[in-house]
């Protein structure tokens, strides 16, 4: 009987976790925003995170690098983290972050700290390659009805933190104010 619970929790961490990263996936994600609205509250904050022109790393060094730079992105993302929110690895290039208990204040200096971090080089054998990101942030991510619908607005905050040159963070309405006032 034992061993019987004991796969049953394995198939269930198999589930809900990313094979290369070890992270939380899409799964888990979409299990924790239900859970989450059948207890009537949400998460504070969502931010999208896509790496900039990540397909040319994997056209110029190849698939395996790729897994590589993504590994270690997911290492440095969960130290970051911890403490703060859950590390989620949505599809190929693309994490979600999860806050729910942070001051505006902290926020924006954790969000600056990830933007350096991860612009630190990624080792892949002896070469460094330097990458760049962009993040969608969503505060008050719990007022929205569905899961597709934060992810949604997420995904298009972030497409504006592209479209304002890459590497850096762009905060939906709710943070817009703060988010000047620092920078």
């Amino acid at each position: 009987m034992a061993t019987f619970f004991s796969h049953v929790i394995d198939l269930e961490k198999q589930l809900l976790t990313d094979s290369l990263t070890n992270a939380h996936n899409r799964h888990y994600l979409e299990r924790l925003f239900n859970d989450y609205r059948k207890e009537d509250r949400g998460f504070q904050s969502i931010c999208y995170l896509d790496f900039d022109h990540f397909i040319q790393v994997n056209h110029s060094y190849g698939h395996e690098v790729g897994d590589q730079i993504m590994i270690q992105a997911a290492s440095r993302l969960k130290i970051l983290l911890r403490g703060y929110g859950k590390v989620v690895r949505l599809e190929q290039d693309e994490f979600i972050l999860l806050f729910d208990k942070i001051s505006d204040l902290e926020f924006i200096k954790l969000l600056d700290v990830i933007i350096d971090s991860m612009a630190e080089p990624h080792l892949v054998g002896n070469e460094p390659l330097t990458l760049t990101f962009s993040i969608g942030v969503v505060r008050n991510a719990g007022s929205y009805d569905t899961f597709q619908e934060v992810l949604t607005q997420a995904d298009s905050v972030m497409a504006v933190a592209k479209k304002r040159g890459k590497n850096n963070y762009v905060i939906d309405e709710v943070m817009d104010e703060v988010d000047e006032a620092l920078h």
